[in-house]
């Protein structure tokens, strides 16, 4: 549907299940407060819309609030088991930060379970084997004992 149209529907009903729709019009238009205001109050009326909040993460990345799209990211999550955008973003944030490597393979391996073969997070869990076995490599370097002249 196009955005005029995703405007009427959303004006007559504030609550609509589409708002996320036009919300992401609105993002890729570089209206990224217009984008907020409908999700704030797409889930005012309906505080269980993902997708929605999949937006609010996004428009945080863009504005560089990192934490808070980990937040959002994290509640779709844990109200989805499924949403696999959502866990490949929260991937990306731990990329990111250069942290929770735990917890981004362990995404890594769900995204698997559900969708075998993913580029994505086997990319992600090959990089993550390869930064182990250089920290192991690193560890076990023997030392060099200095002969007494």
């Amino acid at each position: 549907m196009n955005k005029e149209g995703l405007e009427k529907i959303f004006n007559e009903d504030l609550g609509t299940s589409s708002f996320p729709s036009l919300a992401e019009i609105y993002i890729s238009e570089g209206e990224h407060e217009r984008a907020r205001q409908v999700c704030d109050i797409g889930l005012l009326l309906n505080p269980n819309n993902n997708d929605g909040k999949f937006i609010l993460a996004k428009i945080a990345i863009i504005e560089d609030q990192l934490s808070t799209a980990e937040k959002l990211l994290k509640e779709i999550i844990k109200s989805d088991d499924l949403y696999i955008n959502a866990m490949k973003m929260l991937i990306m944030i731990y990329q990111n930060h250069k942290s929770n490597q735990s917890s981004m393979v362990k995404i890594a391996q769900k995204i698997l379970e559900l969708l075998p073969g993913d580029k994505f997070a086997s990319k992600i869990l090959k990089e993550s084997k390869i930064k182990k076995k250089s920290i192991k490599t690193q560890k076990r370097k023997p030392h060099v004992l200095k002969k007494k002249s």
